[in-house]
């Protein structure tokens, strides 16, 4: 878990938001997510890579906010967002495996 302390917060539902802590997506978020998009795709929905990140963002955070909720912030601190979700993509440091794209 990352806490991620907003820069600019945001009022959703008469409430301030100044802190969204998000979780370490998993395979499972993945495939979730592709199962919206064709979903969406049959429904003759068009989803952009914004759209596509802010229900991602959505699901990982532990409050169980909506994508439209995070739509709302700043892109500073969408940005803090997104930086965190690409630093859990990375491989650790640690490890000495080698795949074939290695």
């Amino acid at each position: 878990m990352s806490t991620i302390k907003l820069s600019y917060p945001i009022t959703h539902d008469d409430k301030t938001i100044s802190e969204i802590t998000m979780r370490r997506p998993t395979v499972r978020d993945h495939i979730w997510l592709d199962h919206q998009e064709a979903k969406m795709k049959r429904e003759g929905k068009v989803i952009d890579d914004v759209e596509r990140d802010s229900m991602m963002y959505a699901r990982l955070t532990e409050e169980d906010y909506a994508p439209e909720v995070l739509q709302k912030l700043d892109m500073s601190d969408w940005g803090k967002c997104r930086r965190f979700y690409l630093n859990c993509l990375k491989p650790s440091d640690d490890s000495n495996q080698t795949t074939e794209m290695n």
